[in-house]
C-alpha cells in the first residue's frame, strides 16, 4: 500500500483561505488529526513547508468549524522544517513565555527581538530577566517541537535594577506620578 499525502485543503475543501498565506495553505499536509464526534471538535496538526502565523491558522480553523459545524471547535496546530524559525513572529514567542508565566507579559513589552540563524536575542526595555529565563528552557522546548531544530535564547535585561537603584527608580515613578495628578 503506498503513502499518500493528505492535504489540508483536500480535507477541508469548502474552506478557501484568502490571505497572504493561501499559498502556504495550500500545501499544508495533514500528519495527524483527532477527531471527537461526542464534542463535535478537531485537533489537527499540519506539516507547513512555509511559515504560518498562529492567527491565520486560528482564523483557518475558526472557518473550518463555521463551514463543517463542529460547535466544539477546531484546534490548528503546525510544524515547520528549521530554515522557517526565524519567520516566527514575536507575539507568537511573547505568548509562549505568557503562557508559561502570564507575569512575562509586563517584562515583554516594548523588547526588542532578533535572529541570528537558531539563537534569537531578547533585549528587554526594563527589568524581568531572571523570570523569562526560568521559562526560557520550556519555551525553547517548545520551538524545537514545532520546527525540529534546537532553539537558543539570551535575555538582556535595558535596567537590571536591585537595592537601592530599584527602590530609587521606583520613587521617582512614584514622584513623578504624584506630580502629574489634578490639584484637589
Amino acid at each position: 500500500m503506498s503513502k499518500k499525502e493528505l492535504y489540508l485543503l483536500d480535507m477541508f475543501s469548502m474552506c478557501c483561505p484568502a490571505t497572504e498565506y493561501a499559498e502556504a495553505f495550500e500545501k499544508a499536509i495533514i500528519v495527524g488529526a483527532d477527531i471527537d464526534p461526542t464534542q463535535m471538535s478537531a485537533d489537527i496538526c499540519v506539516f507547513c513547508p512555509a511559515y504560518i502565523p498562529q492567527k491565520e491558522l486560528n482564523q483557518f480553523a475558526d472557518m473550518i468549524s463555521f463551514s463543517y459545524q463542529l460547535s466544539g471547535g477546531v484546534r490548528l496546530t503546525a510544524k515547520y522544517p528549521a530554515d522557517q524559525l526565524n519567520k516566527l513572529q514575536w507575539q507568537e514567542i511573547a505568548a509562549l513565555f505568557t503562557a508559561a508565566d502570564s507575569m512575562n507579559i509586563a517584562s515583554l513589552a516594548g523588547a526588542e527581538w532578533t535572529w541570528e540563524g537558531n539563537k534569537l536575542t531578547i533585549q528587554l526595555r526594563a527589568n524581568g530577566k531572571a523570570l523569562l529565563e526560568e521559562c526560557a528552557p520550556r519555551v525553547c522546548r517548545l520551538l524545537k517541537e514545532q520546527f525540529s531544530t534546537d532553539v537558543e535564547i539570551e535575555i538582556v535585561a535595558g535596567q537590571d535594577l536591585e537595592g537601592q537603584a530599584l527602590f530609587d527608580a521606583m520613587e521617582a515613578m512614584r514622584t513623578q506620578m504624584i506630580n502629574t495628578m489634578p490639584k484637589a
